[in-house]
């Protein structure tokens, strides 16, 4: 389409067909919107961001439109149209092959899927999204309160608590400045088997025999396709760009819940320099990362030995459809925790 772009001036039949191209892709986002508009207006703060894009897509439309039947030149406007065009295109393009994508299973419809309520509340909301699966009805707040916790503020000589033992200082503080981390499967599996329920968690420590990354993942897999269990997953928020599915800018509460099209999980910084550490009272090195996040566990397309991609419920900007390259290596950044749980009927 570039080379188009460079020529003297866009051939006319060329400029109609990107016309009617433009115009059937812009009715799919409309139907998107207007579906969202009607369902979830009560639950969602609107982003501006994809309604800004096709504005322009319309102006630069309008001043070719705009031409027709004066004899003066298109090249200028035709050119500026089609990169415009060209720039949508490629920025929308993987949200709408995920979309394309035929999930083998999906459980997205068995839930009552929400973005997290706190800033640091991702493991606590993926546990309510899946309490709630099973007729267990709490709120984070519930849960925050129900679990242990350390509510004390980072020590300046790197000495702060374990969050295999406890949610680590506050939900609504941030990780870079040290006001707060997060929890991991121990603490959630005790709240969880307060209600009666079978946990089961794993992760790289408990390999033994057989059991590695890829047989782990198809143990989870044939338990979620056989729908005998629920799974909360613990992994690295940041996604590569190459592999971004999102079409929106991350906000607080800025996309549709169950909305179709997700937000984007951009990071600024690189993985080696998220990468910390802090040692607990009792001597116990803690190796963490700076944007760790937990998922719930949608369903996968492939086979349960062979996914060619995984779907997930990401608690803070919804529903993602990752490449197993790019899953793997978001959930070996995270030693591929993972909290299985189910009913004991």
């Amino acid at each position: 389409m570039m080379n188009l772009c460079k020529d003297v001036g866009a051939p006319e039949w060329i400029l109609i067909i990107y016309y009617f191209m433009f115009r059937f892709f812009t009715f799919l986002f409309l139907l998107f919107i207007s579906f969202s508009e009607w369902v979830f207006a009560s639950q969602r703060i609107s982003n501006k961001e994809l309604a800004k894009d096709l504005s322009g897509l319309m102006s630069s439309r309008a001043s070719i439109e705009s031409l027709a039947g004066t004899g003066r030149t298109y090249t200028a406007f035709s050119r500026q149209y089609l990169q415009n065009l060209e720039w949508f295109f490629q920025k929308y393009a993987t949200p709408f092959h995920t979309l394309a994508l035929r999930p083998t299973v999906d459980r997205a419809l068995s839930y009552r899927l929400r973005i997290q309520q706190y800033s640091l509340s991702c493991e606590i909301a993926a546990l309510q999204i899946i309490l709630s699966r099973l007729w267990i009805q709490v709120s984070e707040d519930d849960i925050f309160w129900g679990i242990q916790k350390y509510s004390f503020p980072y020590s300046s000589g790197w000495i702060w608590w374990d969050p295999d033992m406890e949610f680590v200082w506050l939900y609504n503080g941030k990780q870079k400045t040290r006001t707060g981390y997060g929890v991991y499967a121990p603490p959630l599996a005790k709240y969880a088997q307060m209600y009666s329920l079978k946990t089961e968690s794993i992760d790289i420590w408990n390999y033994t025999g057989n059991l590695n990354s890829d047989s782990h993942l198809t143990y989870l897999l044939e338990s979620l396709s056989k729908n005998k269990a629920h799974i909360l997953l613990w992994w690295d928020y940041c996604t590569d760009p190459i592999y971004e599915d999102g079409v929106m800018n991350a906000g607080w509460k800025s996309i549709f819940e169950f909305f179709p099209l997700p937000a984007r999980n951009n990071c600024t910084v690189s993985y080696e320099k998220r990468i910390m550490s802090w040692t607990t009272p009792e001597g116990k090195e803690i190796i963490w990362l700076s944007w760790e996040h937990a998922f719930v566990l949608l369903g996968y397309v492939g086979t349960t030995k062979n996914p060619s991609h995984i779907i997930v419920w990401d608690t803070f900007t919804g529903r993602h459809v990752y490449p197993y390259f790019e899953w793997m290596r978001k959930w070996s950044a995270m030693q591929n925790r993972s909290l299985i749980i189910s009913s004991k009927k």
